[in-house]
């Protein structure tokens, strides 16, 4: 029997005021003890998955459920939602962190022991609130800390001295780990604590959390990186089944129950390797079967088809079509197959083209950079590093950017013209709540492109699988190269860093500088550097500004941007930046009031030429707005002379006078002439 339910009241207190306990079931697969969800509300267990809201109970109703299920494989397990489980321990709130210590405990001469290295986790977590998993081979801590919850984290560790004894069990030798839940995951409860001294709930800073981390990082074994061209290549495929075929196979297949799904995920990734992650998407939707799922979550389902893709190399046998043939309950000699017919070099025909189907494009923020390779450039000193650094840190805390959303993941920066200290400095000014978090990885030193930077880069994409890629400045990495043919040297430095963002769908954002003067009419001419730049890589983010400036143009050039509209933006005080809204509507707003402002000094009134003028600005635009202004009422036109609502006068006539003197008019009393150079401007007095 998994559960003894004098030994399950034991849990703290905090834990057993949850709301989200589920339950779990024990089964064996080839002879493999496994666990699954258990849905309480079918005959057979088997339904939705922990996260889906309506399995989640309190402590007391889940163990009704246990028991009126007869079972000795059904137990209790908790779940933690996306954004985490808040707890009050110790008079502070924080989010509950559970550590699975596996392979860490074993019954040596009689007695149940620990490790060493377990019993200094505990004292290092304040000797918090511990209990035996299920297997008996490891312990699950508990803690609560104010560090924001994130995705899992496991520290492999080596094999321990249990392994020589038991050399059966795997998780003293092949899988001896610890792994660190947070959120979006759920784990079983048996309240088998350790001893009476740790059955106490205690809070653990975020910091001394981390120092826990640090430690067991150094424990890790460092793995040999596998080699870029093994990473680059797509794993090659003998044999695909056809469209048709592929999806009669998912159309038998239950997307309800979590192993199957999962199962799903390897197989599609072993068959179709890139090319079935919308497939996978679109079956776990229930757009085949016809079963929609209620709780469905497009990123949970695109990160867990990511890492099918990313086992792919410990995974070589097991799953593939044999396997979907399996869970769909039919032959594979019913389906039907094609040979590859796109190879490296080889063009495709519009009908092959019309039969593939993509995953969707990815954001980093919606609507403005998506994933791929993008410049942002910008003068010196305007703050482009800043914007970069503040995406970086929304990307890891999963907030805004222009109060646009943005996908909570991990984010690397590469400051390259920086120091820690002003790094720090910088963090604290865009966060000043608080910055830190495992999310953010920040680097001051890296290789050029050419002396190993690619291959380092694609390195800390596999090992981090990072959101988004900051390189802070271009001119740190690129290659250095004679200048006989510029657009191809510029060209060749960025197309394989083009290359990798596309490989790995995530978004690497480069930083570089505008060069001096002004475009008038192409931003893209405003990068420093040759076309060759702009055209090898994705698209590009151009502030126009000088530092003295207030507001900024933001121009989006994309080749998945929908809207290239320009935006206009602004600093704030603590180096933030601050969407004002498009470019056409906030800098004529400013224009505008230009204007009334002028008109307002002026209170004779001005014909366009002498606002134009006064403005810096051209005539024929001064003129389009003074109209657009007049029907909207926000001036006054009397004969082509535009006066401030509150300034205008019954009648003027810049043309005539009516008592033998002029009314702002330099030429004689008779001159009735219209001509602008009759006309004096205020300002040519002064």
């Amino acid at each position: 029997m998994l559960h003894n339910f004098k030994t399950i009241e034991q849990l703290p207190q905090a834990i057993k005021e949850l709301n989200t306990f589920v339950l779990w079931e024990h089964y064996l697969d080839d002879g493999e003890p496994k666990k699954r969800p258990f849905d309480w509300r079918t005959s057979t267990g088997r339904g939705k998955g922990n996260d889906d809201p309506s399995l989640h109970l309190s402590f007391h109703n889940a163990i009704t459920k246990i028991e009126e299920t007869g079972s000795e494989d059904v137990a209790l397990a908790i779940y933690q939602p996306e954004e985490g489980t808040l707890i009050t321990c110790e008079g502070k709130q924080g989010y509950l962190y559970m550590l699975d210590l596996d392979g860490f405990v074993a019954n040596v001469g009689g007695s149940t022991q620990i490790l060493g290295l377990g019993k200094d986790i505990v004292e290092l977590c304040n000797n918090s609130y511990f209990e035996i998993s299920p297997s008996g081979t490891g312990v699950k801590l508990y803690v609560v800390s104010d560090m924001p919850p994130s995705k899992k984290k496991v520290f492999k560790l080596p094999p321990n001295e249990l392994s020589a004894e038991y050399p059966e069990v795997k998780k003293y030798s092949e899988s001896h780990a610890v792994e660190v839940f947070s959120k979006g995951f759920w784990n079983c409860v048996t309240g088998d604590v350790w001893a009476s001294k740790y059955s106490q709930l205690k809070f653990v800073s975020e910091s001394a959390l981390e120092k826990v981390f640090a430690h067991l990082q150094s424990l890790t074994p460092v793995q040999k990186a596998p080699e870029v061209a093994q990473i680059i290549e797509t794993p090659q495929v003998k044999s695909k089944l056809t469209k048709k075929s592929l999806i009669d196979l998912l159309s038998k297949i239950d997307n309800q129950i979590e192993e199957t799904w999962s199962a799903v995920a390897n197989s599609l990734a072993r068959i179709h390797g890139v090319d079935g992650e919308l497939y996978f998407v679109r079956y776990s939707k229930g757009e085949y079967n016809n079963k929609s799922y209620a709780k469905y979550d497009e990123v949970a389902v695109l990160n867990r088809f990511r890492r099918a893709l990313k086992d792919l190399g410990s995974r070589p046998n097991g799953y593939g079509i044999s396997h979907l043939c399996q869970l769909a309950g039919i032959g594979i000699s019913t389906l039907e197959f094609e040979q590859p017919t796109v190879t490296l070099g080889a063009g495709i025909t519009a009908e092959e083209l019309s039969g593939k189907v993509f995953p969707p494009l990815n954001w980093v923020i919606q609507d403005i950079l998506p994933e791929g390779c993008y410049l942002l450039s910008a003068r010196p000193k305007t703050g482009k590093s800043w914007l970069a650094l503040q995406t970086c840190l929304a990307v890891a805390f999963g907030e805004t950017v222009f109060g646009k959303k943005v996908v909570q993941g991990k984010a690397v920066y590469l400051a390259l013209e920086d120091n820690h200290r002003r790094l720090q400095s910088r963090l604290k000014q865009l966060r000043p709540q608080g910055y830190s978090t495992p999310n953010l990885l920040l680097h001051t030193k890296w290789e050029r492109f050419d002396k190993g930077g690619v291959e380092a880069l694609v390195k800390l994409i596999e090992t981090e699988t990072p959101k988004i890629v900051v390189i802070d400045t271009l001119a740190k990495v690129r290659p250095t190269a004679g200048r006989n043919n510029v657009y191809e040297s510029d060209y060749k430095a960025l197309e394989p860093i083009t290359e990798v963002a596309n490989k790995y769908r995530c978004t690497i954002l480069i930083v570089t500088h505008n060069r001096k003067g002004k475009a008038e009419t192409d931003p893209l001419e405003q990068v420093s550097g040759s076309l060759g730049l702009t055209g090898a890589v994705d698209g590009v983010m151009i502030i126009d500004g000088n530092r003295s400036d207030k507001m900024y143009t933001l121009s989006l050039i994309g080749r998945d941007i929908p809207n290239d509209d320009d935006l206009a933006i602004a600093r704030q005080a603590n180096g933030e930046w601050r969407l004002l809204g498009t470019a056409k509507a906030v800098f004529i707003s400013e224009e505008r009031q230009a204007i009334t402002d002028l008109l307002k000094l002026h209170t004779k009134g001005l014909k366009p030429k002498d606002i134009a003028e006064l403005l810096s600005k051209k005539q024929s635009t001064v003129r389009k707005l003074l109209a657009s202004m007049t029907a909207e009422q926000q001036v006054n036109n009397n004969k082509g002379v535009y006066t401030h609502l509150s300034n205008t006068p019954a009648y003027i006539d810049y043309g005539s006078s009516s008592n033998g003197k002029d009314i702002g008019n330099s030429g004689s009393s008779g001159n009735t002439s219209n001509s602008s150079s009759d006309v004096t401007n205020p300002w040519d007095e002064e």
